[in-house]
């Protein structure tokens, strides 16, 4: 952060409004990084809802040529169950980072390139994802609806208690299985020292990973 104008900090710092909006500040922050460091390309570590910010910036924003491995940790990459409960919608949205989270969201859909609740692995990305690296849990039963006769039936599935395991996981990237729930994965000892070791190896290894992850 303090490669972040001081005016923005209090509104990203929030989580409330546009995931696009936090996205184009990332860029500021990167360009940033690269200018006082002289690094040409950053590793990047989103947690929650910051994976999808990071995500916004390196498919959209032109982001990959400046990022090495990008981390994300429990992230909603399709969605998750509790922003499906807000009645808000993305024409009456004063957080409008809840309607994106919202599994099927347009914005999901942009992003993944498709509209279906989870990509199977066995499926071609139809997004560039060179360097990803998702990080989740499966520990806790989290809400999460089933389709059945083309109907989508409110239940449970594993995750974090929040977002569900195989909606952080994306189709042929690196996928890092740990234990915790949401709120506790970013202090959890053994995430920390996963994630170290990420940032230690080589950021080919994680590229073009072939078979979905572990």
């Amino acid at each position: 952060m303090e490669y972040l104008p001081t005016v923005f900090q209090t509104k990203i710092g929030s989580g409330i409004g546009d995931i696009k909006y936090y996205a184009s500040h990332l860029k500021t922050v990167i360009n940033g990084i690269k200018q006082s460091t002289g690094a040409e390309k950053v590793d990047i570590i989103g947690y929650s809802m910051g994976g999808l910010v990071a995500r916004w910036y390196y498919q959209k924003l032109d982001g990959s040529t400046s990022t090495g491995k990008l981390i994300m940790l429990a992230t909603p990459n399709h969605g998750a169950e509790p922003a499906a409960w807000t009645m808000l919608n993305e024409d009456n949205n004063p957080n409008m980072a809840i309607v994106q989270m919202k599994p099927h969201s347009s914005f999901l859909q942009i992003l993944n390139g498709y509209n279906e609740l989870y990509c199977p692995n066995k499926q071609p990305n139809k997004f560039p994802s060179k360097g990803y690296i998702t990080i989740a849990s499966n520990d806790y039963l989290t809400a999460d609806f089933f389709k059945l006769f083309g109907y989508e039936i409110p239940g449970f599935k594993w995750g974090d208690g929040v977002v569900p395991y195989d909606s952080v996981r994306l189709p042929h990237v690196y996928n890092q299985n740990v234990h915790g729930s949401h709120l506790s994965l970013p202090d959890n000892g053994y995430v920390v020292s996963q994630i170290k070791i990420m940032l230690q190896t080589n950021d080919n290894q994680y590229n073009d990973w072939p078979r979905g992850g572990s």
